[in-house]
């Protein structure tokens, strides 16, 4: 299990590959116009990047969910 802090986002190829496809499922229009999607598409985690961590991943969890 590879728990991440909240503002570190894992930015590999692959990630933001995943990102731009959710992406595009969850809204419309050009992508591009988007600050946030250029940022990310060009590696780099924008300010308030935290609203958009399901686009990221499969899936998510909370710390709850790894107690016992």
């Amino acid at each position: 299990i590879e728990l991440l802090p909240a503002r570190e986002f894992p930015l590999d190829q692959e990630t933001i590959a995943r990102f731009r496809q959710a992406w595009r499922r969850q809204f419309e229009g050009d992508p591009q116009r988007s600050p946030s999607y250029r940022e990310v598409s060009a590696g780099n985690a924008p300010g308030g990047i935290e609203y958009y961590l399901p686009l990221f991943f499969e899936q998510t969890a909370t710390l709850f969910d790894y107690l016992p």
